[in-house]
């Protein structure tokens, strides 16, 4: 295959990701309660994370070489969901995590006109280490190391005052859960941190 036809085939493939994406979630007038099921266990994350994401970041200096050759890319607060000041992670990540990212983003506000928090994103091993310390549910080797692993709040919402706290939390709940289902992510309910435990799967 020349070089020309397999950049073709590489954007229709991506399209037709954006379309059928668009067309699945505006199918969906609300998304469907799906019933309290196995959440994916840590392991499954991180050997996605090892197939799926970026190489491993071990430190600063991985992270900014994965920036420079686009392997990562930065991410910033958008429509439906907001990234505070990060301590513990950086706000980058593939540039498919990214798109899922956005994407769930823009289901939770259609639903609910409010924005979800995340609360971390890529870590160096670095960062994961010295976070391991104090955290329980910071595993010493962590999918968040590999640019497609994020968490996000069920607890707190940003700019929201038409919906309690439960509603909204049901709500994210229940995108996670459609988009887990449709096979485009890995997630877990963490129960100390509250929050969901998100690993990217897409990757055309």
């Amino acid at each position: 295959m020349g070089k020309g036809t397999f950049l073709i085939a590489l954007f229709g493939i991506v399209v037709c990701f954006g379309i059928w994406n668009v067309r699945v979630l505006s199918k969906h007038k609300e998304l469907p309660s799906f019933a309290a099921s196995k959440w994916d266990i840590n392991s499954f994350h991180l050997d996605a994370a090892k197939r799926v994401g970026c190489s491993f970041i071990s430190s600063s200096s991985d992270f900014k070489k994965n920036l420079a050759t686009g392997d990562l890319v930065k991410v910033e607060s958008s429509k439906g969901f907001f990234i505070p000041n990060l301590n513990h992670s950086c706000a980058a990540m593939t540039p498919n995590a990214k798109q899922i990212v956005q994407q769930m983003g823009l289901e939770f506000y259609r639903q609910t006109g409010c924005s979800f928090i995340v609360t971390s994103m890529t870590r160096t091993a670095q960062q994961q280490k010295k976070l391991s310390k104090g955290n329980i549910n910071a595993a010493s080797e962590s999918a968040h190391c590999y640019g497609i692993t994020f968490d996000v709040s069920y607890i707190n919402f940003e700019k929201c005052t038409n919906k309690s706290v439960q509603d909204l939390s049901s709500i994210l709940e229940n995108t996670v859960q459609f988009f887990r289902k449709e096979g485009l992510i890995l997630a877990i309910k963490e129960k100390r941190q509250k929050c969901f435990h998100i690993t990217v799967l897409f990757n055309p």
